[in-house]
């Protein structure tokens, strides 16, 4: 026999009692934390002193003493050389419910449980049925927290894999679970989660998300066209300056006058169908609307007519070579600034106007501003726009701002923002609205300037001062800015 009942103990929960067990034959029973090693110190004070603290177990029917909270004391006492050690015994069925609790908080206490234990335990936890509001209860965590973990053990099982093999935080998971079943964009996240600094990770996230959105809508328009039984082009393949493509619009059958329908073309042969993409912007955030278009692929093999403008001037290899380039930049720079811009203004929102107290220089920016100061690019908005900044500004605090948007009716929108928290949220707000002056000068996507405006160069490195992390194009007209205004030399203090 290992056990050795020593004494019954009446508590509040039943009657419990308290055994002598041999530790080298006891079943160590399942703990939370992968790695439940001992250390050498608490190995040592079990070697001058014995267990001092009673493990809990339940006995089988062969006298097996399982232990469930206080594997580390088991496993301690072995290495410490003790023959017996005292256990409290509890019937298995209540050992078993409180054991994932008492190791959770137990080895919190000792040192933080790896994110992908704290897992594994809910995990275990959610199976007998508990809810994800009881376990917070329980264990003393965040309720938020909680809920969101459970959401990935039931509803993410590949980030569940992941967190242990990557070490996954919290916010990791929560990260990855966005992607759950997004696994082309699932395998670069994970990449870039194990490579990438922290600070970075959000703008790599916003770029995968806007490349699954793409992916997705261009998976369902392809799936419109072959219900429709016409083939499918690539859209990268539409475009070049030697695609075989011509729009539908731009194509006649025989004499006629105007573009052929769908179902005319259909028949008459060639048609193809592919994506078209605009850019806009909503509530300071880049989203893209796709529709099916449609092309006829080498039209004159077909038979159609393509009208031309007898007195256009031909256009040259070089410089239809040269067009194509332009063009492919501006797309490169639209796409970058863009994600740019998203990154951004998510970070004025969530971060830069959330804080306890106003960003240091806050004050001389908004004086910049006022004074329509060169660095404060964008602060003089017309009248055009203003009716966007103010939208904008009400919106990273979180208030709706679409409405007819008259100034007289926006106005206590702002003062009850300012007076919230006198000496702090004035400042805020007043630096909330000359930001949005700047953000919306710069986030139009017609702008000639787009992307490439350098005036923005000290904008961002006040940004950049105040803890934002730069993309590589924001740095690039950072770079530009200062190269073309050069700080000022101290002025020598001696004699």
């Amino acid at each position: 026999m290992t056990t050795q009942q020593v004494d019954a103990i009446d508590t509040r929960r039943g009657t419990i009692e308290l055994i002598m067990i041999r530790p080298s034959e006891a079943v160590i029973d399942t703990n939370v934390r992968e790695h439940p090693d001992p250390d050498p110190e608490l190995v040592n004070s079990i070697a001058e002193r014995g267990v001092l603290q009673p493990p809990t177990c339940w006995v089988d029917e062969d006298g097996i003493a399982h232990v469930t909270i206080g594997q580390r004391r088991t496993l301690a006492a072995v290495l410490a050389g003790d023959d017996l050690m005292p256990a409290i015994a509890k019937p298995r069925a209540e050992a078993e419910a409180e054991r994932i609790y008492e190791q959770l908080t137990e080895n919190d206490r000792r040192a933080p449980l790896p994110f992908a234990d704290r897992l594994a335990a809910y995990e275990q936890l959610t199976l007998f049925g508990i809810k994800a509001d009881e376990i917070a209860k329980q264990t003393g965590t965040r309720r938020d927290d909680v809920r969101n973990a459970v959401r990935i053990v039931k509803d993410a099982p590949k980030t569940v894999e992941a967190a242990r093999s990557l070490q996954l935080t919290l916010d990791g998971a929560l990260v990855l679970a966005e992607f759950e079943d997004d696994e082309p964009e699932r395998e670069q996240l994970a990449k870039i989660i194990e490579t990438v600094a922290p600070q970075d990770v959000e703008r790599s996230v916003a770029e995968l998300r806007f490349a699954r959105d793409r992916r997705l809508e261009l998976e369902r328009l392809q799936a419109e066209a072959a219900e429709q039984g016409i083939p499918w082009v690539d859209p990268g393949e539409i475009g070049r300056w030697n695609s075989p493509f011509d729009s539908l619009r731009s194509v006649r059958i025989g004499k006629a006058e105007v573009a052929p329908t769908v179902a005319e073309a259909q028949e008459h042969g060639g048609l193809v169908a592919s994506a078209v993409e605009e850019r806009d912007w909503k509530d300071g955030v880049r989203i893209s609307i796709f529709t099916l278009g449609y092309w006829v692929k080498d039209a004159k093999d077909h038979g159609y007519r393509i009208p031309r403008n007898p007195v256009a001037a031909p256009v040259s290899d070089a410089e239809k070579e040269q067009r194509r380039k332009d063009r492919a930049e501006k797309k490169a720079r639209t796409e970058a600034w863009g994600l740019a811009t998203e990154v951004r203004q998510t970070w004025i929102r969530d971060t830069l106007l959330t804080q306890k107290s106003a960003p240091d220089g806050a004050q001389l920016w908004i004086l910049k501003a006022l004074l329509a100061h060169k660095e404060a690019v964008g602060s003089d908005p017309s009248s055009g726009t203003a009716m966007k900044v103010r939208e904008l500004a009400l919106a990273w605090f979180g208030i709706d701002g679409e409405s007819e948007d008259y100034w007289a009716a926006r106005r206590p929108d702002f003062m009850k923002l300012a007076t919230a928290r006198p000496g702090h949220s004035e400042t805020l707000v007043a630096l909330a609205f000359v930001l949005a002056c700047s953000e919306i000068s710069l986030s139009d996507p017609k702008s000639y300037d787009y992307g490439r405006d350098r005036r923005c160069g000290a904008y961002l490195r006040q940004l950049e001062q105040w803890g934002h992390s730069l993309s590589k194009i924001e740095a690039g007209l950072v770079r530009t800015w200062e190269k073309a205004n050069p700080a000022p030399a101290e002025e020598s203090t001696d004699g």
